[in-house]
């Protein structure tokens, strides 16, 4: 009887954690599915206007632009990080303990009636794992940044610039 109770137990207290904790945990990482809705926007103005304004807010906002190219309409950009406090008024905030550098990767295309889409993909680059020590090339490793925030700061932004 007791274990009975026990498990029903268990069983409510696992539900709570679910309905409570864990939709708070899901409300700004995502799937790399789930950020197409968000890692691109339609902008009111021709690429050059929106190639500018994006040129502008990264540098602004912490990045090097490493290349860039007005007329394929490409941007490759990085943020170092630098661990320190001074680090919160870039990039929105962005500080991580691990990673060496964020690198926003940038696409525009034209579209009919002077209209520009944005895509934007963000790369966390990480220091080689403690495995790789010794070897002869150790290697970063990358994954796509899956903080909705970031994408949507950095969109919005351009937005603002090109309407200032």
């Amino acid at each position: 009887m007791k274990s009975i109770l026990h498990i029903r137990a268990l069983l409510s207290l696992s539900l709570i954690f679910a309905l409570l904790i864990l939709p708070s945990c899901a409300s700004t990482n995502l799937s790399d599915a789930d950020l197409s809705d968000i890692d691109n926007r339609m902008f009111g103005s021709e690429k050059m206007d929106v190639f500018q304004a994006t040129l502008g807010v990264l540098n602004r906002t912490g990045f090097v632009i490493r290349e860039s190219n007005s007329e394929v309409g490409t941007i490759h950009a990085d943020f170092f990080n630098d661990r320190s406090n001074r680090g919160e008024d870039r990039f929105f905030g962005y500080r991580s303990g691990i990673s060496r550098a964020v690198r926003a990767e940038i696409s525009l295309f034209s579209v009919n009636d002077g209209y520009t889409r944005v895509r934007l993909n963000l790369v966390e680059i990480f220091p080689p794992s403690p495995a790789q020590y010794g070897s002869i090339r150790p290697y970063d490793s990358e994954r796509r940044m899956r903080d909705a925030r970031y994408y949507e700061n950095l969109l919005e932004e351009i937005e603002k610039q090109l309407n200032s």
